[in-house]
């Protein structure tokens, strides 16, 4: 998927691995594409098994805990073949630069049309389709942002392997990679994740 991204031409800045599981492929768009990589995942057991860098846990509709326009890109590897909920596909691309955000996902099998029409119901375009070479069925799809789409404002108070404000925690991982995230200290359990997302006055 990252060849993919390169041979577009796409540099982006932030990426956002959304269905970080253990952090591996975060690790890797870190060396191979941008340092600037940010997590984020419906599992909370898989995160805090693995306590990969900078990642969040997130209900399954969403909100994400990062402002509008925060990524240029959100890589999705191995997610897009289960049923994504509309609201997150939605929070997806609200958190994607207006004028030039990317989503580059995979996908396989009778999943793939399903998950197209999902996509496009959030004002997502397939710019590219790519099928992988010796993987019949197998697809690497890059969707560009169609259209802006206004959600409130979220903000995270938990992230998933970080200290507590008790223990000399500052602010979170997340906003030193990506500065856009209005991120706050961990107070309570750490671990689980706790969205409060209101409209700033």
């Amino acid at each position: 998927m990252i060849k993919v991204v390169r041979e577009c031409g796409l540099a982006p800045g932030n990426v956002l691995d959304f269905g970080t599981g253990t952090g591996e492929s975060a690790e890797t768009l870190r060396t191979e594409l941008t340092p600037r990589v940010a997590g984020c995942d419906m599992s909370w057991a898989s995160l805090a098994a693995a306590r990969p860098r900078n990642a969040v846990t997130v209900a399954p509709h969403g909100p994400l805990p990062f402002a509008s326009g925060t990524f240029d890109l959100v890589h999705a590897l191995f997610v897009m073949h289960f049923k994504i909920p509309a609201p997150m596909l939605t929070e997806l691309h609200r958190c994607t630069a207006s004028g030039g955000g990317h989503l580059v996902a995979n996908c396989y099998g009778d999943s793939i049309e399903p998950y197209r029409e999902r996509m496009r119901a959030a004002n997502w375009g397939l710019a590219m389709s790519v099928p992988v070479t010796g993987v019949a069925g197998h697809v690497i799809d890059l969707w560009e942002r169609v259209r802006r789409v206004e959600r409130p404002h979220c903000r995270v108070d938990q992230i998933a392997g970080t200290k507590s404000a008790g223990d000399g925690g500052s602010r979170m991982d997340v906003e030193r990679a990506v500065p856009n995230c209005d991120a706050k200290p961990v107070t309570e359990s750490e671990g689980r994740s706790r969205i409060d997302c209101s409209t700033p006055e």
